[in-house]
């Protein structure tokens, strides 16, 4: 298993949250940003804060930006 971190990153460039867990490859870490952004654009909406100009960056141990996942592009917003 593989260490990653994820940072919500604002739309201003500050980070807001990290989190890391463990995963075995960067694809299950990419499944991982996906399911949880959806999360937290559906958290966002019912407590009227909608979150879609949030970015996951998947970062590895050693600091590496492996993957961005936007928050705008894992639901439909149309």
């Amino acid at each position: 298993m593989t260490k990653f971190f994820f940072q919500v990153r604002l739309s201003d460039g500050s980070v807001r949250e990290t989190f890391e867990a463990d995963f075995a490859s960067s694809a299950e870490a990419r499944s991982e940003a996906v399911r949880a952004a959806r999360e937290m654009i559906s958290d966002g909406l019912w407590n009227g804060k909608p979150l879609a100009n949030e970015t996951f960056e998947i970062v590895s141990e050693e600091g590496e930006t492996i993957e961005e996942v936007a928050f705008q592009s894992v639901v439909n917003f149309d």
